[in-house]
């Protein structure tokens, strides 16, 4: 299979691709320019539908609403250029911005930041109720969140440390403690960020940005062990 381009914004840092059920149109973020696009594969057409501050990620409300949530741990409800306070802002976040999030089957969302200006990263969990917990600490970059199919395990990866943490993950008393002290510390031979992309169970793939000139890879591992590393150069 080889990637087709669908549209070009010359993004600083696209990412967070994530399908909107109710429209049935790919929406995706530019973090540090505070851009949000959506595509609609029906008619091929993709325009840039939000301008303002930076997104780290979202996730989609039940009424077919984003939730974005941005810098300073300020979390907002999006329509139609409409914007509603959820959380306005985090102390402990003002000098940093969420980076990456994921919505759990319950409806809670685990958001997490990335350390900036001295200030460690973290990882949250926002509840329905619109309270806000700290889950982890000294985080350097929240990135790569998922479950498992079977929604017993949840993957988080701190992407400046090199590793996949695997948690255990229980919808009904949401609690969890790593599993695995790290499913991956594989260090490319050059510095290149990597992200957990959604595994079925027990099986995770991270693309990873490594070497000169760059080259997109896509490690697979089953159970600990790596099962392939293709890869291709960016821009393809």
């Amino acid at each position: 299979m080889e990637p087709e381009l669908i549209a070009d914004y010359e993004c600083e840092c696209g990412e967070g691709p994530l399908w909107h059920p109710l429209e049935k149109r790919l929406y995706w973020v530019d973090i540090p320019k505070g851009r949000i696009f959506r595509f609609d594969p029906a008619t091929g057409k993709h325009e840039i539908c939000y301008e303002d501050e930076p997104v780290g990620g979202f996730t989609i409300q039940e009424d077919g609403a984003l939730l974005l949530f941005r810098t300073k741990g300020e979390v907002v409800i999006w329509r139609d250029g409409e914007i509603r306070h959820v959380i306005k802002e985090i102390p402990e976040e003002r000098e940093t911005h969420f980076n990456d999030v994921i919505a759990d089957p319950a409806g809670r969302v685990f958001c997490g930041t990335i350390a900036e200006k001295g200030e460690p990263g973290r990882l949250y969990r926002l509840d329905t109720d619109g309270s806000i917990t700290k889950v982890l600490d000294n985080i350097g970059c929240s990135n790569g969140m998922g479950f498992t199919l079977d929604r017993k395990q949840m993957y988080y990866t701190d992407t400046r440390a090199l590793t996949i943490y695997l948690f255990d993950y229980d919808r009904e008393k949401n609690s969890g403690m790593p599993l695995m002290p790290s499913l991956s510390r594989n260090k490319p031979p050059a510095p290149g960020p990597f992200s957990a992309l959604l595994p079925p169970p027990a099986v995770v793939t991270y693309i990873s940005v490594r070497s000169s000139p760059p080259k997109v890879t896509l490690d697979t591992f089953l159970a600990g062990k790596r099962m392939r590393s293709p890869s291709k150069p960016c821009g393809v």
